[in-house]
């Protein structure tokens, strides 16, 4: 399982699962400028300002920017900002 969470040994705990079985790797969070490389990888346009909201509201976990990169993907360029700023709803 790869989570963007960092308590879900604490959830299997409570389920009453084996947490031993679990292996715990953290893996680095991207940067502004790594988060504007993925996007333009992409084929994303971002400016600066959503550059640096998308970063700080998808914390930079990789899988949460991919996510939400595909999602930029079938939007029009004018509805970016309003998906960025819809992710801070949901920032964690």
């Amino acid at each position: 399982i790869i989570t963007g969470r960092k308590n879900h040994k604490e959830d299997y705990k409570s389920a009453g699962l084996d947490t031993d079985l679990l292996y715990h790797k953290t893996l680095k969070e991207f940067s502004q400028e790594e988060v504007k490389a993925f996007a333009e990888e992409e084929g994303i346009t971002l400016t600066e300002e959503q550059v640096q909201k998308l970063t700080k509201y998808t914390s930079g976990i990789p899988l949460v920017l991919e996510n939400a990169l595909q999602y930029l993907k079938e939007q029009p360029a004018n509805r970016y900002n309003a998906f960025i700023s819809e992710l801070q709803q949901h920032q964690g």
